[in-house]
C-alpha cells in the first residue's frame, strides 16, 4: 500500500469516533511493547559489560551460535528439496504429510522437548535402539540441534512454500520444452526466483533457534559449556545475579533487532525489484 492511498484511507475512512478508537488502539500497543522494552533497554544497558567478561555467557553465546548455525544449515539443506518436492508432487496425501511439519510451530515448546525425549530419550521408541548401538542424543550439543530444528524449521518451511507457490507455473513448462531436466529447473529457475523468501525463511528461523528455550531444556538440559544457550543462560543467572541475566536478554534483543532490520532491507527490495 503506497503512502497516497495510506493518507487517503485515513483521511476519507479515520474520521470522527474511529480515528478516537485508532489512537486509542495505538496508544495502548505503544504501552503494551514499546514502553517495556524501552525501559528494558535502558535498565540493561550498564550491565552489557557481563557480555564481554562473563566466562558464563561467552560459554553459552557460542554454544548459541554453533548449534544454531548447524541447526539452520541441516533446516536449509534439508528444507530446499524436501519442501520442493511437496510443492512439484502437488499430491493430497503428500501435502496431507507435509502439514505435519508446521505443529511445532503452533504446540508449547515444552511439549515439543517432551515429544524428542519420548522418541529419541534413552527408553525412548528410537532411543533404546541408538542406545544399544552406543549412540545417546539427550543432554548433548545433538539433543540442543534436534530442538531447534524440531521446533524453527517450519519457519524456514513456510516462508520457502511461500516463494514456491508465488512462481508462475508457466515458467516451469517453458523450461521443460526448452530441454531443461527437472534439477537445471530447480538450480536455474526455483532457487533464484524463492531467494527473498530463502534468506527471509533463514533469518526468522535462525532468530528463533537462538530463542528456543522450552525444547531444549526438556530434551538437552541445561548443562553449563555443554547444553546452556543463551536464553537458558538467563534462567540460571536469575538465581545468582539478575544483571547477568540482562545483560544477556540486552544480547539477545540487539540480535532480534538486527534481524528484524536485515529482514525489512530484504522486503524492500523485494517489491522495489517487483515495482
Amino acid at each position: 500500500m503506497s503512502a497516497d492511498s495510506r493518507t487517503a484511507i485515513s483521511g476519507n475512512r479515520m474520521d470522527g469516533l474511529l480515528r478516537k478508537l485508532g489512537i486509542a488502539a495505538f496508544g495502548m500497543l505503544v504501552a503494551i511493547y514499546v514502553v517495556p522494552m524501552g525501559v528494558y533497554v535502558s535498565e540493561s544497558i550498564r550491565y552489557a559489560g557481563y557480555i564481554f567478561t562473563s566466562q558464563e555467557v561467552l560459554a553459552a553465546l557460542g554454544i548459541s551460535l554453533k548449534s544454531s548455525i548447524a541447526s539452520i544449515a541441516a533446516v536449509v539443506l534439508i528444507g530446499l528439496p524436501g519442501i520442493y518436492y511437496v510443492w512439484s508432487r502437488n499430491d493430497k496425501r503428500i501435502d496431507f504429510i507435509s502439514d505435519i511439519f508446521d505443529i511445532p510451530m503452533v504446540i508449547p515448546p515444552s511439549v515439543a522437548g517432551l515429544i524428542l525425549l519420548i522418541t529419541f530419550g534413552k527408553m525412548g521408541i528410537v532411543g533404546r535402539y541408538l542406545d544399544i548401538a552406543g549412540i545417546r542424543i539427550p543432554f548433548t550439543i545433538v539433543a540442543v540441534c534436534l530442538a531447534q530444528i524440531f521446533v524453527a524449521g517450519p519457519i524456514f518451511f513456510k516462508s520457502y512454500r511461500v516463494g514456491l507457490e508465488s512462481i508462475d507455473e508457466e515458467l516451469i513448462i517453458s523450461a521443460e520444452t526448452l530441454g531443461l531436466d527437472d534439477l537445471e529447473i530447480f538450480l536455474k529457475i526455483i532457487l533464484p526466483m524463492c531467494r527473498t523468501s530463502i534468506l527471509t525463511g533463514m533469518l526468522m528461523s535462525f532468530s528463533r533457534m537462538l530463542a528456543e528455550f522450552g525444547a531444549t531444556i526438556m530434551f538437552a538440559g541445561n548443562l553449563k559449556g555443554v547444553t546452556q544457550t543463551l536464553p537458558l543462560a538467563i534462567f540460571s543467572a536469575m538465581e545468582t545475579d539478575i544483571n547477568v541475566s540482562m545483560a544477556i536478554g540486552l544480547l539477545l534483543i540487539g540480535i532480534s533487532v538486527t534481524v528484524q532490520v536485515v529482514h525489512k532491507r530484504l522486503l524492500f527490495r523485494k517489491v522495489k525489484n517487483a515495482g
